[in-house]
């Protein structure tokens, strides 16, 4: 079976969708949204036409890309069913999982917040590198948040040794 247009372009005739390759939606770049539903949410997945943007659980989003829902992570934040948003790596022990923010389409990015695994069921340090030159290089490391709580800022990548450790050009407190 297939799913067929008709030639005003808003409705589909019902049927099953078979697709054996590339598909565009939307090639001509007319303003038509695309809207796919879920079991309790009519928008589940939407994108705007006109705007440029996708929601998730918002038929009017108004970033590039905009999440709704009714979440409540402070209520249990180890469980996935309480964020808006979960990025986790396929694997777990001793891999990363992380964001770039960039503002270039270079080979580096320039800023980002990185999940290093340290230990089974997600234990691991959060750590926050910033780009430093305009050299082809990556971001290097400013800030960790140790898995034991300790906090370590300029320590190139090394875990702190005190609960707040700040190391400076001469390795002085303040430099």
């Amino acid at each position: 079976a297939r799913w067929i247009l008709d030639e005003d372009g808003d409705t589909w005739q019902a049927g099953g969708l078979t697709v054996n390759g590339t598909t565009v939606f939307n090639e001509d770049s007319a303003d038509k949204d695309f809207r796919v539903e879920s079991n309790d949410n009519i928008n589940m997945f939407f994108v705007d036409g006109g705007s440029n943007a996708v929601g998730i659980g918002n038929a009017a989003p108004g970033a590039p890309l905009h999440i709704y829902a009714d979440q409540a992570a402070p209520d249990d934040l180890g469980d996935f069913d309480n964020y808006h948003l979960v990025i986790q790596n396929a694997t777990d022990t001793g891999k990363t999982a992380g964001i770039l923010l960039s503002t270039s389409n270079t080979e580096y990015g320039g800023s980002a917040i990185v999940h290093y695994d340290t230990g089974a069921n997600g234990i691991g340090d959060m750590v926050f590198y910033t780009k430093r030159s305009t050299a082809a290089e990556p971001p290097v490391e400013i800030m960790r948040l140790a898995d034991d709580g300790k906090v370590g800022v300029g320590l190139a990548s090394t875990d702190p040794q005190a609960l707040f450790e700040i190391k400076g050009a001469t390795g002085a407190v303040g430099d």
